[in-house]
Formats: structure tokens, sequence, C-alpha cells
């Protein structure tokens, strides 16, 4: 048992296994994982973009209401006042 594994290590060890796992296995399969996530990683960016494009307004939403807030009670204040 012990001299099949020392074989297979020995055998992976060498320059030309390395290059055919690389090429023959490794390469391929980052291509599936890539050609299979492509579309949700360009999925998830968009959403990103909209929640920020979201809380944006939201923010300059709540700027304009505040303006308009301090801008009718001011004048109420001067109303009362005269």
């Amino acid at each position: 048992m012990n001299s099949i594994f020392s074989n297979c290590l020995d055998f992976l060890k060498t320059d030309e296994a390395k290059t055919n796992m690389k090429q023959y296995i490794i390469t391929p399969m980052g291509d599936i994982l890539y050609k299979e996530m492509y579309f949700y990683v360009w999925l998830i960016c968009f959403y990103h973009l909209f929640l920020i494009l979201l809380v944006l307004i939201t923010v300059l939403m709540l700027f304009k209401q505040y303006y308009l807030t301090q801008l009718y009670l001011s004048n109420v204040q001067q109303l009362l006042v005269n």
C-alpha cells in the first residue's frame, strides 16, 4: 500500500503531471465556473448599483423635506410674531 502511495506522489511531483493537471483539469474547471457565475456576478453588481441609487435618492428626499420643513416653520414663526 505504501508503495502505491509513494509512486502516486512521485508521479504528481513531476513537471509533466503538474502541467497536465493544470492544462486538463484546473483550466477547464475555471472556465466552467466563470461561465456559470458570470451572469450572477453582473446581477449582483447591478443590484448593488440600484441599492446605492435608491439610498442616494432617499437621502436627497430627506434633505429636501428637512429644508421645506425649516422654511415652513420659519414662515409660521414670522406670521406669529407679526
